[in-house]
């Protein structure tokens, strides 16, 4: 998959989660920080964030994406889909390098996981998040 950005998308598989490991770390952690909540629990250093992704990678019921820098080839995002019913899809986690933040990244991930689900016909698509009793935030598109 391409799109007009300098950017290459590709589906993840078993393996994916050595090089996303650190970047899903740091995404979440540099996001949580700049917020004021608390670290994830599932990300909050690299190796938990490994076992995390690996059962995503590993699982039939998901689907991963992840975004490459076209010029060095790194992975600068990823994001995954979730199947949790018969027309029931969910998104989550999609996770950007900050340094790539508001540049299109997490836009091109979502928009190619809503391609994707539309392709199995779902009704629904619900985005998956870390919930946060103090903030109420949001995304466009």
């Amino acid at each position: 998959m391409q799109n007009n950005m300098d950017l290459d998308l590709r589906a993840s598989v078993v393996g994916d989660e050595h090089v996303l490991a650190p970047l899903l770390c740091r995404a979440f952690t540099q996001f949580n920080i700049s917020v004021g909540i608390p670290p994830h629990v599932d990300y909050d250093n690299v190796e938990t964030s490994k076992k995390f992704l690996h059962g995503m990678l590993q699982s039939s019921i998901s689907y991963g994406i992840i975004a490459f820098d076209k010029a060095s080839g790194l992975p600068i995002g990823a994001a995954f889909l979730n199947f949790t019913g018969e027309t029931v899809q969910a998104i989550g986690p999609l996770f950007v390098d900050p340094d790539r933040s508001n540049k299109g990244v997490g836009r091109a991930l979502m928009n190619a996981l809503i391609e994707r689900a539309n392709a199995t016909n779902a009704t629904s698509i619900r985005l998956v998040q870390v919930s946060c009793p103090y903030f109420i935030l949001s995304f466009c598109l």
